[in-house]
C-alpha cells in the first residue's frame, strides 16, 4: 500500500474491496442486533388513550335525523300538505340569503352584495300516484329572487376574491330531475 490508501494497493481488486465492504457492514448489523436485544425483547405496550374512547368519541344518535313516519305538519298550509302528502307529493321549501358588506375597509368603501336563492323541492311517489311499486320522480327547482353582487369580491379586495355567492343572470335553474327505481324488496336502487 501507498500513502496509506487501504485497498488501493497493487493487487487489490475492485471485487476485494467490495467484498470486505460487505462484510463489514454484516458485523455492524449483527453488532447492533445483540446489543439492542441484550436487555430482553420489548413488546409494543398498548396505548392507555384506548381506555377513553367511549368518553372521547362524538356521540350520535341515528334518531335525531330519521324523518317521522307521520310528520306533524303546522301552519295555515297544513291541511292542503296533509292530503298532498296521502296522494303522494310532497313538498320542501329552503331559502338562502347571503349578504356581504364592506362599510368602511376594502379598495371602494360602502359597497354591499346580496343574493337570496329560493330552493322549492318536490317529491313524488309513483306508487300513489300511478301504481309503480318504488318509483319516485324527485324535483328541484331554484329561483333567484334577489341577486345583486356584482364584482363584490373586488370591492373589497382581500381573501374573499372567489368566495363570493355566484351571480346568476338567469331567474331560476332546474337544479334536480330524478327518477329513482327501488327493486327487489328495496334491495336494489
Amino acid at each position: 500500500m501507498c500513502g496509506g490508501e487501504y485497498g488501493k494497493g497493487p493487487g487489490a481488486t475492485r471485487s476485494g474491496r467490495r467484498e470486505r465492504g460487505r462484510g463489514w457492514a454484516a458485523g455492524a448489523l449483527a453488532g447492533a442486533l445483540v446489543l439492542g436485544t441484550s436487555g430482553g425483547a420489548m413488546a409494543q405496550q398498548p396505548s392507555p388513550v384506548g381506555q377513553f374512547n367511549d368518553q372521547t368519541q362524538p356521540r350520535t344518535d341515528p334518531n335525531i335525523a330519521a324523518k317521522p313516519t307521520d310528520p306533524v305538519r303546522t301552519g295555515p298550509l297544513a291541511p292542503w300538505a296533509t292530503d298532498m302528502a296521502a296522494r303522494g307529493l310532497t313538498f320542501d321549501i329552503n331559502i338562502y340569503n347571503f349578504y356581504q358588506a364592506n362599510p368602511s375597509a376594502g379598495l371602494r368603501t360602502g359597497e354591499q352584495s346580496n343574493s337570496t336563492y329560493f330552493v322549492l323541492s318536490m317529491t313524488a311517489d309513483m306508487q300513489r300516484l300511478a301504481g309503480i311499486a318504488g318509483g319516485t320522480i324527485k324535483f328541484t327547482q331554484t329561483f333567484f329572487g334577489n341577486v345583486r353582487n356584482l364584482n363584490m369580491a373586488a370591492d373589497i379586495g382581500d381573501t374573499t376574491v372567489g368566495y363570493q355567492p355566484p351571480f346568476n343572470p338567469n331567474s331560476n335553474r332546474l337544479s334536480l330531475l330524478t327518477y329513482q327505481q327501488k327493486l327487489l324488496d328495496d334491495r336494489l336502487v
